[in-house]
């Protein structure tokens, strides 16, 4: 290939980034999370677990985490006590310093272990033993033997992240209700057109700009990013091609020409910022989902109760799109305490929007024997 038909295809992929080309070449191929997950669970027995054990962990792990970290590491003192922990290898200091976001994922996937256990007969009583979100050890389950509750389990299977393809059009009262009915005095919910979700919007993109401009930050990102095969077969987590939902000509390009650290080139930051902001206009609005407060255990609970509203989104063909910038810069926390009280303590920042149809689940995950210990 010529270095000018090279360098046409770039610019042509940086364009079509932005605005979010994917008819032709369909999804590029790429490694698929049910492909991995089918050939991971040859080698997932675990001495000392039985089946349902597996199965637990299983749908536990496919729960959210910022940038598909995957931060969770599982200790099994005994088949009815094990104790939730932060790999501290899996973090993200330059933005997530204070491991918020961390807690929010291990939450998240606190509430998917315990709706699967509770639907294969046992009740999941959930011990946070963490006093500082520095701690390694975050939370102790016990397990209590109950009759099945009835869940359908596909919820947790079929959950995503889906950023595009947003129908303008507002929220229905039923589906705000159901969205918020985790918790609703720390659910908020501000219609596109007002003037509240205007401010979101706009801090959205300041904040996104400030992070973009960020070295460290970045980098960091670029860390957890998988464009080929091979990275994502050797690592199972991540932000992929796929679930970034860059298709067509642009996913062609970036899986056969491109290397992570090019996100770090001014010409895609700008091109980025710019897809950023198109996104944010599109949807129904936005919901903030605050906390008690800033402990251990309000984190917890705030994830879990995100992953609650996270798992109904497609039955009422809701898209969500965590796009929280403005709780990572300082710059941006700074904005809302001031104009807020000193009892405000958003965790989420979440663009929401119907959609016509609903994408399958594309993230990739581990194999259980990656994050537990016996």
């Amino acid at each position: 290939m010529s270095i000018s038909r090279r360098q046409f295809l770039k610019s042509m992929v940086l364009g079509s980034l932005c605005a979010g080309a994917g008819s032709i070449l369909s999804s590029c191929g790429g490694v698929t999370r049910s492909a991995l997950f089918a050939k991971a669970k040859l080698n997932s027995y675990i001495f000392g677990l039985d089946d349902r054990d597996e199965k637990i962990l299983q749908y536990a792990s496919l729960a959210p985490s910022i940038l598909n970290i995957q931060p969770w590491h599982v200790c099994v003192a005994d088949r009815r006590k094990w104790v939730i922990s932060i790999d501290p290898a899996r973090t993200a200091p330059a933005i997530d310093p204070g491991n918020r976001e961390i807690l929010l994922s291990i939450g998240a996937f606190v509430e998917n272990l315990s709706i699967a256990a509770a639907a294969n007969g046992l009740r999941a009583e959930v011990s946070i033993i963490a006093q500082s979100p520095f701690d390694k050890n975050i939370a102790q389950i016990s397990f209590i033997h109950k009759p099945p509750l009835e869940y359908p389990l596909k919820r947790l299977e079929l959950r995503r992240t889906v950023k595009k393809g947003y129908l303008d059009k507002p929220l229905s009262l039923e589906t705000e209700y159901a969205l918020t009915a985790a918790d609703k005095d720390h659910f908020f919910y501000f219609p596109s057109g007002t003037e509240h979700a205007a401010c979101i919007r706009d801090r959205v993109i300041e904040q996104y700009r400030i992070q973009l401009d960020r070295q460290e930050a970045q980098a960091e990102i670029i860390k957890w990013m998988r464009f080929s095969d091979e990275d994502s077969e050797k690592y199972l987590d991540g932000l992929t091609l796929n679930s970034m939902e860059i298709g067509g000509i642009p996913g062609w390009y970036l899986r056969h020409f491109a290397e992570p650290p090019d996100f770090l080139k001014p010409r895609y930051r700008d091109k980025s910022l710019d897809y950023t902001a198109a996104l944010s206009r599109e949807g129904a609005g936005w919901i903030v989902i605050t906390s008690k407060d800033r402990s251990v255990s309000s984190l917890i609970e705030t994830g879990r109760q995100f992953e609650r509203t996270a798992l109904l989104a497609r039955e009422h063909d809701v898209a969500i799109h965590p796009m929280s910038q403005c709780l990572e810069e300082q710059t941006g926390m700074d904005q809302i305490l001031s104009s807020h009280l000193d009892e405000f303590h958003p965790q989420f920042i979440l663009r929401v929007g119907y959609l016509e149809s609903y994408p399958a689940p594309v993230s990739l995950r581990r194999p259980i024997n990656w994050f537990l210990q016996t």
